[in-house]
């Protein structure tokens, strides 16, 4: 029954989740950031633009998912 009640809470929460989602990506605009990451990151190797790359998608995702579950 527990995990019933789980699972019924999860599948109300869902639809609001995937909408905060939705909203934030459409708000932070990760492809229009394309080229300002690309005129930022000109002088750097090719190490150097992986690293800032993966570390700013990676601070990105942290920032979206604690928007979306904190926020209102």
């Amino acid at each position: 029954m527990l995990l019933e009640d789980v699972f019924t809470s999860i599948m109300l929460f869902l639809p609001e989740l995937v909408k905060g989602v939705v909203a934030l990506v459409i708000i932070v605009d990760p492809f229009g950031n394309i080229p300002i990451f690309i005129s930022l990151t000109k002088n750097m190797d090719e190490q150097q633009r992986s690293n800032t790359f993966r570390t700013a998608v990676l601070t990105g995702l942290i920032l979206l998912f604690a928007f979306t579950v904190a926020g209102q």
